[in-house]
């Protein structure tokens, strides 16, 4: 998509922040912008009461 083609990196990481938290995802935040170990994006999911934590690299 050329639009995303001109966001920079951590807007690109904003709107992602964004996106698993549209999708229902729940404690939805962003790393450290250093030392993250390749960690962007930090998350919960909760099913059916249990939850996980998720992490994505953007």
């Amino acid at each position: 998509m050329a639009v995303l083609d001109d966001f920079s990196g951590f807007e690109f990481e904003d709107l992602m922040e964004d996106v698993f938290r549209n999708l229902g995802y729940e404690n939805v935040r962003q790393a450290t912008k250093t030392a993250d170990g390749g960690r962007d994006i930090l998350m919960e999911e909760v099913v059916d009461g249990d939850s996980t934590s998720d992490c994505c690299r953007v």
